[in-house]
């Protein structure tokens, strides 16, 4: 299976869990020119969620969350930004969680607040 293949079928898992866990998923793969957000969603305080969904096959070399990496979390924040201007959400409660899913075992690991706007680690 091709990895985009993969991707799809991770971020579909971790949308289904969100929603599952009372989230409203209000899109999937919002994209710029630097990259994309895989899912956002909105949780029930009604904060919005930028959501990063990371799948590893296996976790020998770490979980899928600890691969979101300063340089990643730095890009996904400018996406981020990019994204509340266009909508006109300047004023909204925002966080970044991680949904990791392990490809051995099909667990899926939720960070919430995983990392803040500047992309530090919380």
């Amino acid at each position: 299976m091709d990895r985009a293949k993969i991707g799809r079928r991770g971020e579909e898992r971790a949308a289904r869990y969100l929603i599952d866990q009372g989230f409203r998923v209000i899109e999937r793969n919002v994209g710029a020119r630097v990259g994309e957000i895989d899912l956002v969603a909105v949780d029930e305080d009604d904060t919005l969620v930028f959501v990063e969904v990371r799948y590893r096959r296996s976790e020998s070399y770490g979980s899928p969350g600890e691969t979101v990496t300063w340089q990643k979390r730095r890009k996904l924040n400018r996406i981020a930004l990019l994204y509340l201007k266009r909508k006109g959400w300047s004023d909204r409660v925002c966080r970044w969680d991680v949904i990791g899913i392990s490809g051995e075992t099909g667990r899926v690991v939720h960070l919430r607040n995983a990392f803040d706007g500047d992309g530090n680690i919380r």
